[in-house]
């Protein structure tokens, strides 16, 4: 038992963990397409001088960037709508071509994407709460039944030896 409970743990936290880093992939992709939307509407109104610097409001994980600046994976991604692109433990999402021919792309790695989970540290809890209970009831029925069968032991020993005075002082269950 204490080993499923490990064994479960460690599985579900890494269930988790991915539905979490898949969940988070969808929403920066749907942020960043909405963002690059807003950004194509705005582009217009924004002065010269000021649309090189829009890189510097983006996060620091993301780049605006022109169509032709990127790697054919990329830019097959940027035409099609957007999209990620994974490699190891890389991953580039990327939003659609606006019509400045300009995407959005941010990299980012699993860690950032899990961030904070405190789910986490509840798992690992519960699991070592759940194991202290399970060898301490494991202790108390080991020691209870191995103590009974050792008096038991102790005194059929001693009827073999001829002692029929002997008495185990059980109580009746």
């Amino acid at each position: 038992p204490m080993l499923m409970i490990i064994g479960l743990t460690i599985f579900l936290n890494h269930q988790h963990a991915n539905n979490l880093i898949s969940n988070n992939i969808q929403n920066q992709l749907q942020f960043i397409t909405q963002a690059n939307h807003y950004l194509d509407n705005a582009y217009d109104l924004i002065d010269e001088s000021k649309k090189d610097d829009l890189n510097s409001q983006l996060s620091n994980t993301s780049q605006l960037l022109t169509v032709d600046s990127l790697d054919s994976q990329l830019r097959n991604l940027a035409q099609q709508g957007g999209g990620v692109d994974i490699q190891g433990n890389r991953i580039r999402i990327v939003s659609g071509v606006n019509s400045h021919d300009r995407v959005i792309v941010s990299e980012l790695t699993p860690n950032q994407l899990i961030k904070d989970d405190s789910n986490t540290t509840a798992a690992y809890a519960v699991m070592v709460v759940l194991l202290i209970v399970l060898f301490a009831f494991a202790y108390y029925i080991s020691t209870f039944v191995g103590g009974a069968l050792y008096t038991t032991v102790m005194a059929l020993k001693r009827a073999a030896n001829g002692d029929l005075t002997g008495r185990l002082n059980f109580f009746e269950v």
